[in-house]
């Protein structure tokens, strides 16, 4: 990238320079002819790439990417993987005027890499005619999306067809399993790549015709053909038991064992609030999760949870070198939160771990009360044992503390704000002198949380 960069300053590029408004047909055929003869293909790829990212909507991307496609005939293949990379199918009209974009160019399938498939009461695209002739034309699809789907509503003919895709990635969103040895056969004889990575978002429903499985992880067996090397979980608690299915019963064909990065958000639900469950059985999945890897691989670990007190059990996290986890004592603490408590018990991990690898740690810490938990007596101890653990000399990998507090309540806390700040900071001297030390206070619900995007 440095040598183009270099390129573009020594041809004094103008990325405004390639929009043809205004331009006369002489013109364009001028700069067609000098584009195509003074600049290398990848010197456009990387004109086209700046362009794409620097457009700050997807309408804006395409109208930009269009502008660019018009420039020369090298400025085609970019442009084309860039504007048709991304194909959803929603509604009729979707499949329609995609179908006739495909007749038209047959360039136009081939450039996609994502597909995603959303079907509901009002716009059921599954049984559309027109959708098997599109997938059997976009066969090089690697992330393959379901969407509000019902399974047993996918013909067999679309299983079989999108099963041949080289995937590298698989996300269900708000999906219902009805049968799960149909869903578990058809992952087995899909043709991924080596590794992928499985995301689970928003509500999924796994119904069973008989008793579930013991998901105890001992019998868990090593030799699965689906290899996971990234998985994130974003649903509510009630999917819980769908998530335990897909991933741990042992019909399951995911294999955990190469594991290196997760993010698991689990979200309350209102009968979580109204009954003040703890989100033990939460963590058991996630722990069993991680029981499942080979922990020398496991790089990554972003928890999200309400956790009203610590498990009786630790995590084992030897080689996690990114590692982020919330405390909250939602909500006023009526339900018997004990933050504090979860601290002490993540600082526990990580001495069990000797976690040396580690390179960031991110602490979210919410708070719903006018005199913050963060910076009691009880919890300023905690803050400094963090200190004394991370200030060791074992971890000098270490590049970054950050911790970032957040009242869930719009209020005026200026004051509250730099004290805690100054408190926070005190209490964990060796990290600061070490200048590794970050507190922020984010009036975001989720600082710093990356969600998947469907």
């Amino acid at each position: 990238m440095a040598r183009l960069a270099g390129q573009l300053n020594h041809h004094h590029v103008s990325l405004s320079s390639f929009h043809p408004s205004g331009a006369s047909s002489s013109l364009i055929s001028s700069m067609t002819q000098s584009l195509e003869s003074r600049f290398p293909q990848e010197l456009v790829d990387a004109i086209i790439d700046a362009v794409r990212d620097a457009s700050p909507s997807r309408s804006d991307e395409v109208k930009n990417l269009s502008s660019c496609s018009l420039v020369a005939r090298s400025f085609l293949p970019r442009t084309r993987s860039h504007m048709f990379y991304n194909v959803t199918f929603a509604t009729a009209e979707d499949i329609e005027r995609y179908h006739a974009m495909c007749l038209a160019s047959p360039l136009i399938p081939a450039a996609a890499r994502r597909l995603g498939l959303r079907s509901n009461d009002t716009s059921n695209v599954i049984d559309n005619p027109l959708l098997l002739a599109i997938l059997k034309l976009a066969n090089d699809i690697q992330t393959l999306v379901f969407n509000q789907i019902s399974w047993d509503t996918l013909p067999q003919a679309v299983l079989d067809t999108i099963s041949s895709y080289p995937l590298t990635t698989i996300m269900l969103h708000d999906v219902v399993i009805p049968s799960i040895p149909s869903f578990f056969s058809f992952l087995q004889n899909c043709s991924t790549r080596e590794e992928i990575e499985l995301l689970l978002s928003q509500t999924l429903r796994v119904e069973s015709d008989g008793p579930g499985e013991d998901l105890t992880v001992e019998r868990m067996p090593r030799d699965k053909p689906l290899v996971v090397k990234s998985l994130v979980v974003n649903c509510p608690d009630t999917s819980r038991e769908a998530i335990r299915a897909i991933l741990l019963s042992t019909s399951s064909p995911f294999n955990l064992q190469n594991l290196r990065s997760t993010q698991f958000l689990i979200l309350p639900t209102d009968g979580f609030i109204a009954d003040g469950v703890g989100t033990w059985p939460t963590l058991t999945l996630l722990r069993n999760a991680i029981a499942s890897t080979n922990p020398q691989m496991l790089r990554s670990v972003e928890a999200f949870s309400l956790l009203q007190r610590p498990p009786s059990f630790l995590l084992y996290l030897p080689s996690v070198e990114f590692l982020s986890f919330s405390l909250s004592d939602y909500p006023f603490n009526m339900l018997g939160f004990q933050p504090i408590a979860v601290l002490h018990w993540w600082i526990d991990i990580l001495i069990h771990s000797k976690s040396y690898d580690l390179k960031e740690l991110k602490v979210m810490a919410f708070f719903w009360t006018a005199e913050s938990w963060i910076i009691s007596d009880e919890a300023l101890k905690e803050w400094t044992r963090l200190d004394d653990v991370l200030s060791s000399p074992k971890y000098h990998s270490l590049k970054l503390v950050g911790i970032h507090t957040s009242h869930t309540e719009r209020i005026d806390e200026s004051a509250q704000k730099e004290e805690m700040i100054s408190a926070l900071t005190a209490s964990m001297p060796g990290l600061a002198k070490r200048r590794v030390l970050s507190i922020q206070h984010k009036g975001t619900l989720f600082p710093g949380i990356t969600l998947p995007v469907v």
